[in-house]
């Protein structure tokens, strides 16, 4: 059986051209395809399992194609996203490779992180709902940002998912899916001791959430941390009734940390850089989207680009949710190839 790598569909340059899809003749497939005339047509129909398809279908489920999203941590206790005392947690590793980091840890008294700086135990999530930071794909929805509409375009930073929170008299630290425990050996819990600010900044929000990146937790992309080093880089932010804050007040909040200054109430925030603010333009969009980090000391190239509406608003197309899109540079994906 051929590996996980080696089956992901990545992007390669061919002839000069960027390519990021997958050709394949439909003699490769196992699928019965009968060609049949049509009704009101001297040219052959394609059908798959008995579906008709044409030319821009979008076959991945049929095909069994899913979007690649890089393992968290190995499930060792079944801990998720309601802690280790839900009822789904009350269950033991359930593959020959998830005993072996069980009794690994076991025998070293949890000592032994089988996943390096992204391990640690989980805890128990707020009680109020922090919903799975996501951003689409620019590329699967063209034509919502309007020509000239009022945008900003910030860095994609290319780390580990982090939130941060202050509720119920607890500080919490998370990684995209789950929440970590005080005390726990892991890159969010280290970010929250080496970045002081970020608990200053909770406890003076209480419910509200901070969403960011944090670094270096990939080879190549230390965005100017030293040695031991951990950093933390915001780029939302959540309040307690569940809304996202306003571009305006986060330009505030982004001037005051490029200044080196603090808000009235002493709140710092280290915050992704802004690339652009202005009239939307695809073209400036992909420009963007290469290029080397803005980010001060960093000797690693830029991931790609978010761009978001300086007005929030819904993007009115079902299952996206909010407007805030994202581009991955051609560069990034051609050296991740390696």
């Amino acid at each position: 059986m051929i590996s996980e790598k080696k089956r992901r569909i990545r992007a390669k340059r061919l002839r000069g051209e960027w390519s990021e899809g997958l050709l394949m003749p439909l003699s490769d497939f196992t699928y019965k395809f009968v060609r049949e005339r049509g009704n009101n047509s001297d040219l052959p129909v394609w059908k798959v399992n008995g579906e008709e398809i044409e030319e821009g279908m979008d076959l991945a489920k049929t095909l069994g194609i899913t979007h690649y999203v890089p393992p968290e941590e190995p499930e060792l206790s079944g801990d998720d996203e309601h802690g280790p005392g839900s009822k789904q947690n009350k269950i033991f590793p359930r593959s020959l490779k998830g005993w072996m980091y069980f009794l690994a840890r076991v025998l070293t008294f949890g000592l032994y992180d089988p996943n390096g700086p992204t391990g640690g135990a989980n805890e128990r999530a707020p009680e109020e709902f922090r919903p799975i930071f996501d951003v689409e794909a620019y590329k699967n929805f063209p034509g919502l940002f309007q020509p000239g509409e009022l945008v900003a375009i910030t860095e994609k930073i290319h780390g580990s998912n982090g939130r941060f929170t202050f509720s119920d008299n607890h500080m919490y630290a998370g990684s995209r899916k789950l929440w970590k425990k005080k005390g726990s050996k892991n890159i969010w819990r280290e970010a929250l001791k080496q970045e002081p600010w970020i608990e200053e900044w909770c406890r003076k929000h209480p419910g509200y959430t901070l969403y960011g990146e944090v670094v270096p937790t990939q080879k190549g992309f230390k965005y100017g941390a030293g040695p031991g080093e951990v950093r933390f880089f915001v780029f939302d932010i959540r309040i307690p009734e569940g809304e996202w804050v306003d571009w305006l007040y986060l330009r505030d909040v982004i001037q005051l940390w490029k200044c080196n200054q603090t808000s009235l109430d002493g709140s710092y925030l280290r915050w992704v850089p802004i690339l652009y603010e202005g009239p939307f333009s695809e073209e400036k969009l992909f420009q963007l989207a290469d290029g080397a980090s803005e980010v001060p000391d960093a000797d690693n190239v830029r991931e790609g680009v978010v761009v978001r509406p300086k007005v929030e608003r819904q993007a009115g197309v079902h299952g996206l949710g909010r407007l805030i899109l994202k581009v991955v540079s051609n560069k990034f994906l051609e050296a991740d190839n390696v």
